[in-house]
């Protein structure tokens, strides 16, 4: 919608500027044929220059030169309403409305011309035709004829087409026959159907109208007899009654059609006039279809442009492993699936990749995922999770939203926390969270710690499973969606901040807490199976080798052997 809503624009300032030069230089002229084919051009150039991109390669140090920064201006929007329109996708907001309303106009001005075709259709039909070798006469009793329309002269029968009035008017509507006017009528209506909001479009509509009228009068009267004009438009409009002159017959149109009757041609202002139109229309293709570029290796950046970004969404635990079970039964494994599929569903942007570590109720191992996931080579890693109190805690006192980032791989420590600090920001619009990215630094997760995780990468905990106020919250299906399009939209930015066009990462360190507490990760107690701090269900093994010659798989279904993992202070046979 929004680069729809730039073009229209553009297209509007495009006309503008052609009509105004039209208003100011050649307007009321007697070069009637030129004025027709300046404003018939005018729309065909108004529509397509705002399409039309040429670049223009130069060196970097021309950067500052007056010419390219003049064309950077004129060609700045495009790049703005670029960047916005990669963070569209469907959702019924204020401008999937405005779209709809529009396009809803757009229907109702197809119907009213079909409507027009229709009635012409009718008349053709419902009275006798008389073929001649140019055109066929149409003798009719139909209000508003006589018209012409493409080969049919439409008559009126109370207008003696014998008398001379009658001939004058029969000449007037064979020369719209001849010069072909009614096809300028259907190309500017049928522009009107998707450009009518563009009120200079309804400007032209109506002065290409005149020009019609000037064209014909010209061929139909003979050495400027204003009487004889008169008399043919009294006639023409009010067919079997005499009227004598009023004022109202002076007023525009007919004053006008007057005027260009009596008006003596200047051939030498007639030149300079049209002759004017060569550097405005220059102007204009510089400033809607030039685009500068450094000069580089445009290929190598073309395709950096064209690669989609890729984000991997891991739905923790899975098949036999449940992960954290609630006293309901519920399982974290099903709300961790739920989640990452909304965000693969919820997502309508082309540039942006996602692709889910399991799509079913299966089990993978995490030293695989990290391993297959490290053969994607991802722009972002984000693991989902539910989170759990010790046993022993006093219920609902542990709740709240997580956004966890690796303590100890450095390969992508900034972009990490990049990552991490949008994914906050956009789930405190909604979830209870603390506005604080935690790092993990003494032990860590094993899907952000990997050697191989050498990409931006953060794990969610979305609330306590033994918190019954965020199981609730979790389990409703709309909260589920709206934690999801949260995640998309942080995701979408931080895609916009790492973008070749932006090569400027936005630095969040500053905000990183330091924390000097241990970290709260599960850590098994040999002796008795309990843990030293509040667990997260992560599952975490040091010794389990991932498979060296796994394939890339959307869908992550080869699984290995089970590894022995802590989960909430139990000890578990399958990781998360």
């Amino acid at each position: 919608m929004i680069a729809f809503a730039w073009y229209l624009l553009k297209v509007t300032l495009c006309a503008a500027v052609l009509y105004g030069y039209y208003r100011i230089t050649l307007r009321n002229k007697i070069f009637h044929s030129w004025n027709r084919f300046y404003l018939l051009a005018s729309l065909v150039l108004s529509i397509t220059l705002p399409l039309i991109k040429i670049e223009i390669v130069h060196e970097p140090e021309q950067t500052n030169t007056q010419l390219i920064q003049l064309l950077n201006v004129v060609n700045a929007g495009d790049e703005i309403i670029y960047e916005a329109s990669q963070e569209d996708r469907f959702r019924l907001s204020t401008e999937q409305v405005i779209l709809y309303g529009y396009a809803l106009i757009c229907a109702l001005m197809l119907v009213l011309l079909l409507r027009a075709l229709l009635q012409i259709k009718k008349l053709i039909r419902h009275y006798p035709i008389q073929a001649f070798d140019d055109f066929y006469f149409v003798n009719t009793e139909a209000k508003g004829t006589p018209f012409s329309f493409l080969k049919y002269v439409f008559w009126n029968r109370q207008i003696e087409i014998s008398s001379a009035s009658g001939q004058q008017i029969l000449k007037h509507e064979l020369a719209h026959v001849r010069e072909k006017h009614s096809w300028d009528k259907i190309f500017i209506h049928s522009l009107l159907i998707v450009f009518w909001s563009n009120p200079i479009f309804w400007f032209i509509r109506k002065e290409l109208a005149m020009i019609h009228e000037f064209i014909a009068d010209r061929k139909s009267i003979d050495q400027h007899d204003t009487e004889a004009f008169a008399a043919m438009i009294l006639q023409a409009a009010y067919p079997a009654h005499q009227f004598a002159l009023t004022n109202n017959f002076f007023k525009s149109p007919i004053k006008r059609r007057l005027l260009m009757l009596t008006k003596l041609k200047n051939p030498k202002a007639s030149y300079i006039s049209r002759v004017l139109a060569l550097p405005l229309l220059t102007l204009l293709i510089a400033a809607f279809t030039l685009k500068t570029k450094p000069a580089g290796n445009n290929k190598v950046f073309k395709e950096a442009m064209d690669k989609p970004f890729v984000a991997v969404i891991n739905a923790g635990h899975g098949g036999s492993d449940k992960g954290a079970v609630a006293e309901d039964g519920t399982a974290e494994k099903d709300l961790d699936l739920a989640i990452a599929r909304k965000i693969k569903a919820l997502n309508q942007n082309k540039k942006i990749k996602i692709i889910l570590t399991r799509e079913s109720d299966v089990f993978h191992d995490v030293k695989y995922i990290a391993a297959s996931v490290a053969e994607i080579n991802p722009d972002a890693f984000i693991s989902i999770h539910i989170n759990a109190a010790v046993p022993g805690a006093i219920e609902n006192t542990t709740g709240g939203f997580e956004v966890l980032i690796s303590g100890r791989n450095k390969l992508s420590a900034e972009k990490s926390v990049a990552l991490g600090s949008l994914i906050v920001n956009e789930l405190k619009k909604t979830c209870v969270i603390k506005e604080e990215l935690k790092r993990r630094s003494e032990q860590g997760v094993w899907l952000l710690d990997a050697p191989t995780v050498k990409f931006p990468s953060a794990m969610i905990t979305c609330g306590y499973i033994t918190n019954k106020n965020d199981l609730s919250f979790i389990k409703e299906e709309k909260n589920q969606e709206k934690i999801a399009e949260h995640i998309l939209d942080a995701i979408e930015k931080f895609s916009i901040i790492n973008s070749p066009v932006n090569k400027a990462l936005v630095n969040s360190t500053d905000t990183l807490p330091k924390r000097n507490s241990k970290n709260n990760i599960v850590k098994p107690n040999p002796a008795n199976g309990s843990p030293e701090k509040s667990a997260i269900n992560v599952a975490n093994n040091e010794n389990q080798s991932p498979n060296p010659n796994s394939k890339l798989t959307s869908s992550f279904s080869n699984p290995h052997p089970d590894p022995i993992y802590v989960l909430n202070g139990k000890f578990m046979g399958k990781g998360a």
